[in-house]
């Protein structure tokens, strides 16, 4: 028995000799039994001694010391004493993380077995089936409502091999990250007085269905269907409520919802600079006679830029186009608080409007640019090039 393990023991001693356990009659055999199975002497011999172990298991820790308290507490404080024999009897032998493999297992096996026989409402049962098609095709169906639906059939298998389940703790801190970073774009949209319907409506989606995964297990399965064999590794996770499931995408489906999250908050972003410099333009166009066509034209300036921009000074009777620019900077400033978050803004005034608006802002995955009106914009495109794709859009 190593140090740790003997002082563990000690303790239990020292419990037992205090006076701990009580009682009369056999209760009281019973205690001085006990103490004389777990008192360990202190010198080279008890290196080797096991009477601490007290439910057989060989180990001598913290499982021991809890059967003891149970001991005394029943001995002590109840009207039905618990033989040793009767707490021996009973004492835990499966340490929990095999526990979590045989309930991982389980859950694989009862899903396979679900899939071989074609019955829908076990598959749904054991996997995250349902949450996934209710993601990815934005409904809000129940699983019975999507099990009778006519265009949806369990693709069965004619037989099947698992492996062992195994855990997976790197793909559990991703798909946690995913969770978290899903979320909070939820979240955000619902701050967002400007969100869309459609937007609101994901978010919701997403924050009702989503579940904390606390525990990752992955298991190779190879599934036999018209002679073919398909190989997989296949994840079995369990959530904070201690429920066990088969995911079959719905940390896949919850990174496409952050991407498009993130996708659509960018664009939304470039939206609200444009409705600032419309605003802007308006304002000057009040204020100067003769200022719009100074002001026509494409501009990229820093968020830094607008959030540092400061009140001009100028003669009101020459405008140049230079006194036009730092006037509308600093009006855009008025209207555009979040100027300050982006790295860069794009836009251009034609005809008195903003006719297109791109933004630039640096997320954890890198800088990423939403666009006004929203077009695809090829990776590694700069922030006034993705302008001027979205200027050709418009027109």
């Amino acid at each position: 028995m190593k140090r740790t393990s003997r002082t563990l023991a000690g303790m239990l001693a020292l419990m037992l000799c205090a006076g701990m356990l009580s009682g009369c009659g056999d209760t009281q055999q019973q205690a001085a039994d006990t103490r004389s199975m777990i008192t360990v002497q202190d010198d080279a011999a008890a290196e080797d001694d096991q009477r601490g172990d007290l439910n057989g298991d060989g180990l001598q820790d913290v499982t021991d010391a809890q059967l003891l308290m149970r001991y005394y507490v029943s001995n002590t404080l109840s009207n039905k004493p618990l033989a040793w024999a009767e707490l021996i009897g009973n004492a835990p032998k499966t340490d929990p993380k095999e526990k979590d493999k045989q309930a991982a297992e389980k859950t694989m096996k009862n899903f396979l077995d679900a899939t071989v026989e074609g019955d829908a409402a076990k598959v749904f049962q054991y996997s995250g089936m349902g949450d996934m098609l209710r993601m990815m095709s934005k409904s809000t169906k129940t699983d019975e409502e999507l099990i009778n639906d006519p265009n949806f059939t369990i693709n069965k298998i004619e037989s099947y091999t698992m492996g062992e389940a195994v855990e997976a703790p790197e793909a559990l801190a991703e798909y946690q990250k995913a969770y978290e970073e899903g979320t909070a774009k939820a979240r955000a949209v619902f701050a967002n007085s400007n969100s869309a319907a459609s937007e609101l409506r994901m978010a919701y989606m997403t924050l009702s269905l989503l579940k904390p995964v606390t525990k990752l297990y992955q298991c190779e399965v190879s599934m036999t269907n018209e002679g073919k064999i398909n190989t997989s590794d296949l994840m079995i996770v369990c959530d904070d409520r201690g429920e066990w499931r088969v995911d079959l995408g719905v940390n896949a489906a919850l990174s496409n919802y952050t991407e498009k999250a993130n996708r659509t908050s960018l664009n939304t972003s470039a939206s609200g600079l444009s409705k600032a410099v419309n605003s802007a333009v308006i304002d000057l166009d009040e204020k100067e006679n003769g200022i719009l066509p100074l002001l026509e034209g494409d501009y990229t300036w820093t968020g830094a830029e607008i959030a540092s921009a400061e009140s001009v000074t100028y003669d009101p009777t020459l405008i140049t186009r230079d006194t036009a620019e730092a006037l509308l900077k600093k009006q855009v400033q008025n209207y555009f608080e979040k100027a300050a978050d982006l790295e860069y803004v794009s836009f251009r005034v034609k005809d008195g409007i903003c006719t297109a608006a791109a933004i630039q802002m640096k997320l954890s995955t890198g800088s990423e640019i939403g666009v006004y009106p929203q077009t695809d914009i090829p990776a590694g495109t700069s922030v006034t090039d993705a302008m001027l794709m979205a200027a050709e859009k418009h027109s």
